[in-house]
């Protein structure tokens, strides 16, 4: 009961969201049961401008998702680090933890050895958690390491813990159980740092989300749930074969998990078994038709295997059921230019595009199907706008490369 509050925050010069038409603004709210009914008239606040943004920040999480604090501990710490493979300007910082947190600490250990404080907290207290921005950006060069730790106190002492008496308390989402998290806001000098940046992280990412769901099953191994979101992580580390393992248990233990049939798919894709895919992607939509990922991926297999009447048919209905499909309208964009009606696969990746601007595959693909029709500067400007969005993309990069030589030798492509 009561008031929570989150300090305003203006934002940051250049680094506005960009709302597309159709955006959903989806409320999450965490409450406690107060032991009467209670009126919730939760309210938000929000900033326009017209201005264009031009930065887009990256946010980096430390922190442990393994926490497993003995009932009565009075210090129990954590930590972890990251070391940055750009340089990056640090614009702010939000730490979190539950009822048992004690101590937030987190720096910046630079290449020479430096120190630089992030935050420090020394007595936390959950009820006035917020972000906090600097008044001005921290710079940290590339090899920096970033720290934190945090302690804990699970006694009968500390007047915060929930529980009387004090009880074990692991990792999870709800209050009486506990986190320890810091998401730092960093801006990179250029985009293809960003993008640097993003690949690099993911590879800690996963591995602390996988640490998590191994901690979650050795307490709970027929949690179905788990084995599934652990086959997820598995499948983006590359571990494909363990990942299986585990889609096969959630399903053991949960037959009719629609979506866990759908994740095999994928995974048997990725160990080149299209027949074995085909057939969960169809036990996922016996069970949930209007599972819109698995007409999806279905239309993928097809295409994958050069059924493309079938393959148009999934990806037709993956927009039936959600017409603002990016990644559907492109792909059934592609079976459309081989199959030479340029006119409905242009449409196609146009629509693509429309949705998500920064579709790096539609552009180019948009760029193919301009220059099959004779349009290099159409096709020029296309590919242009996909490295543009993807510096790496080698495609875009090929394609630009022979449109050029075509537009300086002024020859035309074939129609």
């Amino acid at each position: 009961p009561g008031h929570a509050l989150k300090a305003p925050m203006e934002g940051v010069e250049g680094m506005s969201w960009q709302l597309r038409k159709g955006t959903d603004l989806v409320w999450e709210l965490h409450m406690l049961p107060s032991g009467k009914p209670e009126q919730i008239q939760p309210s938000v606040g929000l900033y326009f401008t017209d201005d264009v943004p031009t930065k887009i920040p990256f946010i980096l999480g430390l922190g442990s998702r393994t926490l497993d604090i003995p009932a009565g501990e009075k210090e129990y710490w954590i930590e972890d680090s990251y070391v940055l493979p750009v340089a990056v300007e640090v614009l702010g910082v939000y730490p979190h933890a539950h009822y048992l947190g004690k101590q937030i600490r987190a720096f910046a250990r630079l290449p020479d050895g430096t120190r630089r404080w992030l935050i420090h907290i020394k007595d936390w207290d959950f009820n006035w958690q917020d972000q906090y921005l600097y008044r001005e950006p921290i710079s940290l060069p590339r090899g920096t390491r970033l720290l934190i730790r945090y302690s804990y106190d699970n006694s009968a002492e500390n007047p915060s813990n929930p529980h009387h008496p004090p009880r074990r308390v692991v990792y999870g989402p709800h209050s009486s159980d506990e986190m320890g998290d810091l998401w730092i806001q960093v801006l990179t000098k250029t985009k293809s740092a960003r993008q640097t940046l993003q690949r690099d992280y993911a590879q800690k990412d996963v591995s602390r989300t996988i640490a998590g769901y191994r901690n979650t099953l050795q307490k709970d191994p027929d949690d179905a749930q788990t084995h599934d979101h652990l086959g997820q992580a598995l499948q983006k580390q590359g571990n494909v074969d363990e990942a299986v393992q585990h889609y096969r248990r959630a399903l053991q233990l949960r037959p009719s998990y629609a979506e866990t049939h759908n994740n095999l798919g994928n995974a048997l894709l990725d160990q080149g078994k299209p027949d074995e895919a085909i057939r969960q992607y169809s036990l996922a939509l016996e069970i949930k038709p209007n599972l819109v990922e698995s007409h999806y991926n279905l239309g993928g297999a097809f295409l994958d295997q050069g059924r493309l009447e079938e393959a148009v048919a999934a990806f037709q209905q993956a927009l039936q059921i959600e017409p603002a499909y990016a990644k559907a309208h492109n792909n059934l964009g592609i079976i459309l230019a081989q199959q030479g009606k340029m006119g409905r696969a242009f449409y196609h990746f146009k629509r693509a595009i429309t949705i998500d601007p920064d579709y790096a595959s539609a552009h180019n693909n948009l760029g193919n199907a301009f220059f099959e029709m004779g349009n290099l500067s159409g096709a020029e400007s296309e590919y242009e706008r996909a490295l543009d969005i993807d510096p790496q993309y080698p495609d875009a990069q090929r394609n630009l490369k022979l449109v050029r030589e075509l537009l300086e030798n002024a020859v035309r492509p074939p129609r």
